[in-house]
């Protein structure tokens, strides 16, 4: 089992504790360090997409000036979240989680 390298302090507080929680299950596979840290960034990103979306609404509804709609869009925390998600799921199955 490779030792456990100190996660770059460069991370966010949860990409860093997202490595300390998966090393244990990479570290026989001596995972490619660029790697990981790509899959904690995606992780961190991702609750963060989520976190604000329980502030907010997925969508985002734009008015006229007389409060018609003109249009609907999705939150921009949606597609990060999705964005994060697609990287999570490669990164995963690369680092064999």
């Amino acid at each position: 089992m490779a030792a456990k390298p100190p996660a770059p302090d460069w991370l966010p507080e949860r990409a860093r504790a997202e490595w300390v929680r998966i090393w244990p299950r990479i570290a026989d596979r001596e995972p490619d360090l660029g790697l990981v840290e790509r899959y904690v960034v995606a992780y961190a990103t991702w609750r963060q997409s989520e976190e604000e979306l329980t502030r907010s609404d997925r969508v985002i509804v734009i008015r006229d000036d007389k409060g018609n709609v003109k249009s609907v869009a999705p939150s921009p925390w949606v597609t990060i979240g999705d964005k994060a998600r697609a990287e999570m799921s490669v990164t995963s199955r690369m680092l064999g989680l």
